[in-house]
C-alpha cells in the first residue's frame, strides 16, 4: 500500500511539474508576441514607378543569363537521350533455389566420400 502511494505521489508530482512547464512557455510566448505586436512597423520599400522601368525591347540577355539557358539546354538534353547502356534481360528458365541445394549436397557427398 506505501509502495502505491509512493508511486501516485511521483506521478502527481511529475503532472505538476508538467503543467507548470507548459504555462510558463505559454506565459513567455504571449509576452514575446505583446513585444512584437508593440513595436512599430518599418516603412515599406518604395515600389519603383513605370516610368523608371526598363523598355522590355531595349533588354539584353547578360552573359550569365546565356551561359544559365544553354546549360538547362544541355540538361534536357540529356535526359531525353537514350542511355548508353542496354539492360541485362533476366533469364526466363532460371534453376530453383531445392535444385542448387540438391547439387551442393551432392557435391558435398562426393568430396566426403574416401577415396579409391
Amino acid at each position: 500500500m506505501v509502495v502505491s502511494g509512493i508511486g501516485l505521489g511521483i506521478v502527481f508530482a511529475v503532472l505538476l511539474l508538467l503543467g507548470l512547464a507548459i504555462w510558463i512557455l505559454n506565459w513567455i510566448e504571449s509576452a514575446l508576441l505583446a513585444r512584437k505586436e508593440a513595436e512599430p512597423e518599418t516603412e515599406p520599400t518604395p515600389q519603383p514607378s513605370p516610368e523608371d522601368a526598363p523598355d522590355l525591347d531595349e533588354a539584353q540577355p547578360t552573359p550569365e543569363i546565356a551561359a544559365a539557358i544553354g546549360v538547362a539546354l544541355a540538361m534536357a538534353e540529356a535526359e531525353t537521350a537514350q542511355p548508353s547502356f542496354v539492360p541485362v534481360q533476366p533469364q526466363t528458365a532460371s534453376t530453383g533455389s531445392w535444385l542448387q541445394a540438391g547439387r551442393a549436397r551432392q557435391l558435398t557427398a562426393r568430396s566426403a566420400a574416401p577415396k579409391r
